[in-house]
């Protein structure tokens, strides 16, 4: 609810109006909206972290920010880091954010994960690069960390349903499962 301390009104008026409307705002409404300031929340919140993280940046703005579905381990978010770098020059990077969920079917650690694909970052194989791992919840709620965004190599289990997989798919899932 926001109330304008310049309304002709006494505060008094506006602030019930205010209360009026938002009691009164239908479900689907109050959602989004909520929805809506709690991702300026969380975008806040990351850029304030990443500037806390690249001392003499400024400007740091996180946009593009959204959930990535699927996933059993970890909350998957993509999103647009753009900042002045300490020269003036201004940067713009995608990354990923990988988030401890409140809770999980797998339990995994993150420091592992992260470890792995740092020790990978450079390999033949497309692996991004690791930026920050934090373990302290102060920051996001939860334990995360952040990557580049590698273009082109998402995860998409319904490609292998098509060429050139298909021919392949029953000695994956033996692979697998076996």
């Amino acid at each position: 609810v926001i109330v304008s301390g310049y309304a002709s009104r006494t505060a008094r008026e506006v602030m019930a109006d205010a209360l009026h409307r938002a009691l009164s705002m239908p479900l689907a409404e109050r959602i989004n909206r909520w929805q809506a300031l709690l991702e300026g929340v969380r975008r806040d919140d990351i850029a304030a972290y990443i500037a806390h993280r690249l001392p003499g940046a400024g400007e740091v703005i996180v946009d593009s920010l959204f959930r990535i579905s699927g996933g059993a381990s970890r909350e998957t978010y993509r999103l647009r880091l753009r900042y002045r770098a300490a020269d003036g020059a201004a940067v713009e990077r995608k990354l990923i954010l990988r988030r401890d969920p409140p809770a999980s079917l797998i339990d995994t650690q993150r420091e592992i994960e992260f470890s792995a694909y740092r020790a990978f970052h450079g390999s033949a194989g497309p692996v991004p690069e690791m930026l920050w791992l934090e373990e302290d919840p102060s920051h996001l709620d939860y334990p995360f960390f952040i990557a580049e965004e590698i273009a082109g190599f998402e995860a998409a289990p319904g490609a292998i349903s098509t060429e050139p997989y298909v021919r392949h798919r029953e000695a994956y899932g033996l692979r697998k499962w076996n």
